[in-house]
């Protein structure tokens, strides 16, 4: 069980896909591969919510947001219930 901290899963930085819940900027730059000012620009317009955990905490981006804008051009919320499971069934298989 290396590599598991407390039911979370695994963050591989060589794979295309990171298991885990919420993405880093870095995690978002290294997915997409763009640059820092590229998703600066364009978050805006993929509809994609940013979470911050803390008072001054560092912007987070939910993994089943950036992979559905990836395959269907929308967030995650607005995909339809097969939309999604397939998007679960990505991050997964991953």
């Amino acid at each position: 069980m290396s590599g598991y901290v407390s039911g979370i899963m695994p963050v591989y930085t060589n794979v295309y896909v990171h298991m885990s819940k919420y993405y880093t900027n870095k995690q978002v730059r290294e997915v997409l591969n763009v640059s820092q000012s590229t998703i600066d620009r364009t978050l805006s317009k993929m509809n994609i919510k940013i979470r911050r955990f803390g008072i001054k905490g560092r912007p987070r981006y939910l993994a089943l947001d950036i992979h559905s804008f990836m395959e269907f051009n929308k967030s995650f919320n607005q995909c339809t219930q097969k939309e999604k499971q397939e998007v679960r069934e990505l991050l997964i298989s991953a």
